[in-house]
């Protein structure tokens, strides 16, 4: 739905054609990636200084080129570290580049322009850096792709400057983007590819900030806390031990900057702690929570227990074998019961 007209001009400061301003209604039923485009979109229309690039990105929308034209919405070779390189240094000439690297086990390739280059740019060189990578993850345990199949977002959790946001459902990936591109900071957008095809099954909030976490389900007994993918895991674990154990489910929704109050203040009432992760055990985004959680709640009445992904390449072409690479609701049950029977001495 289209308003009044505006003008404005280009990148070069030359006076552009109008153009109409997007009267459109909330996101209301959209699918996630309708969303996240139409957030990206948005963003565009609102501020002439922010540009997307990557890959294909032209094919988000058949209208893009046509209502932004080629220098905002470029599409790149297959080239990711001088890609972002060029986002890195327009970020410092006062545009805000979107990039789109399509799969997360790229960001390896990128690793020097995102530590000694978005990371320290505002620290270091007192240059602003507000670059939003976004990037589909996840192992895909349908297709095969094991150079596809990392995990990296524990480690960009560990980068200091970065935000690093991971939705759960369709109805927070549009109001998350928006919200990444409203903060103006270096900031990875991570989308699993088991989701991101995903339609809303609820209510779309109108304004989410980076940083919150979300209390999905409320519980007595024990705390599961997930991200991504594994929230809905949790949920059916959650499901299964109705009028068995009553579980508590946090979705972390970003993390970092990391809402670690709610956490705490979820397992100082439960004193118990599940904590499920779609990434291999030693480098997982759980094992470091873990860790953080225990030197903070010493009341706790069990070890945390972290459910992660299998240790080890993944195969090939892993068709059905996704009960046994990344965590499922029976691992999630198991862990919730075990943590339980330790403190009790009684299985439930």
């Amino acid at each position: 739905m289209t308003g009044e007209l505006s003008m404005g001009r280009d990148l070069h400061g030359h006076e552009e054609r109008s153009f109409a301003v997007d009267t459109t209604p909330p996101l209301g039923e959209r699918g996630w990636d309708t969303a996240v485009t139409e957030a990206i979109v948005a963003r565009m229309r609102a501020d002439r200084s922010v540009v997307l690039m990557g890959l294909e990105v032209s094919r988000y929308r058949a209208d893009l080129i046509e209502e932004f034209g080629p220098l905002r919405v470029i599409d790149t070779p297959i080239s990711e570290n001088g890609v972002v390189g060029m986002a890195v240094g327009a970020a410092r000439a006062g545009l805000q580049p979107i990039v789109d690297l399509w799969h997360a086990s790229f960001v390896y390739i990128v690793m020097d322009q995102l530590l000694n280059g978005l990371s320290l740019s505002q620290g270091l060189f007192g240059l602003p850096a507000p670059v939003v990578l976004k990037m589909r993850t996840g192992i895909p345990v349908r297709t095969p792709g094991t150079t596809h199949a990392r995990m990296p977002h524990w480690m960009l959790a560990g980068v200091p400057g970065i935000d690093v946001i991971y939705p759960s459902c369709a109805e927070d990936a549009g109001p998350l983007m928006a919200a990444a591109l409203r903060g103006l900071r270096p900031t990875i957008f991570l989308e699993h590819i088991d989701l991101c095809k995903q339609q809303p099954s609820g209510p779309v909030p109108q304004r989410l900030e980076v940083g919150e976490a979300n209390t999905v389900a409320t519980g007595a007994d024990v705390t599961v806390v997930a991200l991504g993918p594994t929230v809905r895991h949790a949920l059916a674990a959650r499901a299964e031990l109705d009028g068995v154990l009553d579980l508590e489910v946090l979705d972390l929704r970003s993390l970092e900057p990391l809402d670690l109050d709610t956490v705490l203040a979820s397992v100082r009432k439960t004193r118990r702690l599940v904590i499920v992760d779609e990434a291999p055990s030693k480098t997982s985004f759980a094992w470091w929570l873990s860790g953080a959680v225990r030197a903070q709640v010493p009341e706790l009445l069990a070890e945390p227990r972290c459910v992660t992904a299998m240790e080890g390449p993944i195969p090939y072409s892993p068709h059905g074998l996704a009960p046994g690479i990344v965590p499922q609701p029976a691992d999630i049950v198991a862990a919730a019961r075990c943590t339980a029977s330790l403190t009790t001495g009684v299985t439930p």
